[in-house]
């Protein structure tokens, strides 16, 4: 697993690194626009690199938002000169890749790209809108200096009203950049460095009839392209797809153990070296609130307290708890972690009372239970250790994580999901029920012989049972309850005209002999003693939301380096 991890650092840390290799100096931008409206554009970049990279890659948006309605451009005639280039399309972008994937370069540069571009105007009935953003969002760097200019195709007066000019973070309706209006020529410059993620964007209202208007508008363009070469392919999938087929097959591949076989007469008895809610914990491989409970009759059954009966039946029950002397101290700790929660106020205690104050004792006692568990050598601790610990929860954030620097830095569709289908894997790997040590296996067979006898187990055996050890019930009634078969195993009970144990008693008399066992089954409910034990206060919250502005034009997008 460590060499996963390091995998990842690596590709965390190339992300970064590319991020951070190079700085904008200047960065000019003309637009020349047609009569017909198609915006003729030259970008000339400076730019310096701090570290040896192969050159830059430009990323223009395909498609924009105005008035929440989807627009499409069409990015046609795309070039760069005295540079090797691939150009393509790749998740709602027109892609400049500038470079030789052979040759590494350093310090100062400059990159020259010309693109052609169609449907950039919005046609209103009584106005023709360029909202266009000089420069986009997307750039994770820094730009030091930006001027550009704008040249209409017929000289045009343009009151205050018709341009403005924004600048900053997206959403911004602030501007540090300047505007010059000459005849049908605008330009300006910055006032002061973009920082990443910031944009400069110019909207022009203009007559209705300035432009013609085309007789596609707004259709999706088809241009494609030849080029010479090929684009970085998306193909780095396979890395993560070959991590998740070693995942499933380390994790399911384990030789399968020979079944377990029991001698008959062990089956009658819980195990002696288990209290009740470890035992229902392994069982289902999870803390259910009835494994809590199951403490009650266990600690009733060794004289710590007693339950009294509340009520008549048809009638609302209560019931309360009454403890008679402490734990011993070498109990185990989510042992006294509940007791102590229960009788924290009071030696006799109300079950009604205790709504809403024992959740957290739970939440504690279970990660003890589990811990208990661990300790005792019932799982395979090669599995325990790899598959369900923090590993296979570091690698699902990781592996997102991963995904989203992909899915902002290249676009790469099917490589970012498959990091996140590794992320997902991982999350589920570590939640499947756990391998167990052939100790644990033999523990399970056992358990699961015992709850059929609980639930189905013949009369007469249950009698003989009892004859030969009059506490019988008493002590595996707890160990029913953390099995989810206590009414099974009462209702058996109550048809041999059995009596509630000897911690439980009606009224105000402890005379458990006279109190039968289907009053005791109707008072000691374990659905609602579970219901208020893992009661908790409600909670509320709530939430807000946030509304040309730069950034919210068309074109833009940003690059990087690579």
């Amino acid at each position: 697993m460590k060499y996963l991890f390091s995998f990842f650092i690596f590709i965390i840390i190339s992300f970064q690194g590319q991020a951070e290799a190079f700085l904008i100096d200047n960065y000019n931008v003309s637009v020349n626009i047609t009569k017909d409206g198609v915006l003729n554009i030259v970008e000339i970049i400076d730019v310096t690199f701090t570290e040896k990279r192969r050159g830059i890659f430009r990323k223009i948006p395909l498609n924009y938002n105005i008035d929440g309605v989807r627009r499409n451009l069409t990015i046609e005639k795309a070039s760069v000169a005295d540079w090797k280039s691939k150009i393509y399309n790749e998740g709602g972008y027109r892609v400049i890749r500038i470079g030789d994937a052979n040759t590494y370069i350093e310090g100062k540069q400059r990159y020259v790209i010309r693109y052609t571009v169609r449907n950039a105007l919005t046609y209103h009935d009584d106005s023709t809108e360029f909202y266009w953003n000089i420069i986009g969002d997307e750039w994770e760097v820094p730009i030091l200096e930006v001027d550009y200019t704008i040249r209409l195709p017929l000289d045009i007066k343009l009151t205050d009203d018709d341009v403005r000019l924004f600048s900053g973070p997206t959403g911004s309706t602030n501007s540090t950049a300047t505007l010059d209006k000459d005849g049908s020529v605008l330009t300006g410059q910055s006032l002061a460095a973009l920082r990443p993620g910031e944009a400069v964007t110019l909207a022009l209202r203009l007559p209705q009839a300035y432009f013609q208007k085309p007789e596609n508008y707004y259709e999706p363009g088809n241009v494609e392209e030849e080029v010479s070469g090929s684009p970085i392919r998306d193909f780095f999938w396979y890395g993560p797809a070959a991590l998740i087929a070693m995942l499933i097959g380390f994790f399911s591949g384990k030789k399968k153990a020979d079944p377990v076989v029991l001698e008959t007469e062990d089956i009658y008895y819980p195990p002696g070296d288990l209290s009740p809610p470890a035992v229902g914990t392994f069982y289902d491989g999870q803390v259910n609130t009835e494994d809590i409970v199951s403490l009650i009759p266990y600690w009733g059954n060794q004289g710590f307290v007693r339950v009294k009966g509340l009520g008549e039946k048809g009638r609302e029950m209560d019931i309360f708890f009454e403890k008679v002397r402490d734990l011993p101290g070498d109990y185990p700790e989510y042992h006294h972690v509940i007791f102590n929660k229960i009788f924290e106020d009071e030696d006799l205690v109300l079950l009604s009372v205790l709504k809403n104050k024992i959740y957290s004792a739970i939440s504690k006692a279970g990660k003890l239970i589990k811990k208990d568990i661990r300790d005792r050598e019932l799982y395979d601790r090669e599995m325990l250790r790899t598959f369900h610990s923090g590993w296979m929860i570091g690698l699902f954030f990781l592996s997102v994580f991963v995904a989203i620097m992909i899915f902002i830095f290249t676009g790469w569709i099917k490589t970012g999901l498959a990091f996140i289908a590794l992320g997902i894997t991982a999350f589920v790997i570590h939640f499947l029920p756990k391998k167990r040590s052939e100790k644990g296996r033999r523990l399970q067979a056992y358990l699961k012989a015992f709850k059929a006898f609980l639930e189905d187990g013949a009369p007469s055996k249950v009698s003989e049972l009892i004859s030969a050890d009059p506490k019988y019930f008493e002590k595996v009634f707890p160990f029913a309850v953390a099995l989810g078969v206590d009414k099974s195993w009462t209702s058996k009970l109550a048809e041999m005209d059995y009596h509630a144990p000897h911690w439980y008693y009606y009224g105000t008399h402890p005379v458990p002999s006279k109190v039968k066992m289907s009053q005791f089954s109707d008072a000691f409910n374990v659905k609602e003693i579970s219901s208020v034990f893992r009661s908790a206060p409600s909670s509320s919250g709530s939430s807000g939301s946030s509304g040309g502005f730069s950034g919210g034009g068309a074109g833009g997008g940003g690059g990087g380096s690579w």
